[in-house]
């Protein structure tokens, strides 16, 4: 059996030159493997903001997320995964979200 996966690589906009580009992990850790990394918005030809993806919990929500800024989205779940309960910026210099505010 073979299994594809496709994933969403580019999506162009409007007027040439902007479009998003989805960037995605390969990795040998197989609970990061395949999952979006992060992605670039384009402006014009040369120009983009890049946002990145710092986490998953393990129902492939997005925990974690530094934006182009530099600030550092932190993202919580409820147990059973069905809504988002919270969302803060990480403080204090923190690079993550590991450590609560």
């Amino acid at each position: 059996m073979v299994i594809v996966t496709v994933r969403l690589t580019e999506v162009d906009g409007p007027v040439t030159g902007m479009k998003t580009v989805f960037q995605y992990d390969s990795s040998t850790d197989l609970t990061k493997d395949g999952f979006l990394q992060d992605y670039q918005v384009y402006k014009d030809a040369t120009n983009h903001l890049d946002t990145t993806i710092l986490s998953y919990d393990t129902w492939s929500n997005v925990t974690g997320r530094q934006d182009p800024d530099g600030t550092v989205s932190c993202r919580t779940f409820d147990a059973n995964r069905n809504y988002l309960t919270q969302t803060r910026e990480a403080m204090a210099g923190q690079s993550d979200c590991t450590t609560p505010n």
